[in-house]
């Protein structure tokens, strides 16, 4: 079904346009009708209220008049993923990435979560740590290891000395860190910001 714009023309009479202005608001209710309640209300809802929303990749970050921001869709790493732009940007502006698609989130003991930005919180627990044990990351960061923070004890005795290798910050290990431990084993938690 094609459009036809500005029609009637000048000169022309309903008559001999009446079929291309039926087709015309045929074709605006079937397009209103994707993703919409559609302009007859159907379900009794609103018409022309988004049932859900569906976005095209773009090639770049749109630009955004300084009191708008914008929701779209970019292709990261050969994965669609939903972002913002803030209020008054050029186009092709950094991306405020929303998601993380491809890996998504584990909620489990060793797990992680993408969080808004771009940043990545994975956590942890090992019950048998001992010292010079390399602990892997649930995913692997993809560019630098924020912050690590270490935790742990025993139920008796001596309590541990729990710390790890520094090199795990920073790009130094993007995949895991090693235990430092003394008077171990023990039960161990992590948790690691990065991105």
């Amino acid at each position: 079904m094609t459009f036809t714009p500005n029609i009637p023309q000048s000169g022309q009479s309903l008559g001999q346009t009446q079929a291309a202005i039926l087709n015309n608001f045929e074709n605006y209710f079937n397009t209103m009708g994707v993703n919409h309640v559609p302009p007859n209300g159907a379900g009794g809802y609103p018409q022309g209220k988004h049932t859900f929303a569906e976005f095209v990749s773009q090639a770049q970050s749109p630009a955004t008049a300084s009191s708008e921001v914008s929701t779209y869709c970019r292709t990261i790493s050969a994965v669609p993923e939903l972002c913002i732009q803030k209020a008054g940007q050029l186009a092709n502006a950094a991306d405020v990435q929303m998601t993380r698609l491809d890996t998504g989130a584990l909620a489990a003991n060793n797990g992680y979560s993408f969080l808004p930005g771009g940043l990545i919180i994975q956590w942890g627990q090992n019950l048998g740590a001992t010292n010079n044990l390399s602990q892997n990351y649930a995913i692997p960061f993809t560019s630098v290891v924020y912050s690590l923070v270490v935790s742990g004890g025993v139920t008796s005795g001596t309590q541990p000395t729990i710390n790890f290798n520094p090199v795990a910050l920073g790009a130094g290990s993007l995949t895991s860190f090693i235990w430092k431990i003394a008077n171990g084993p023990c039960s161990a938690t992590w948790i690691a910001i990065g991105k």
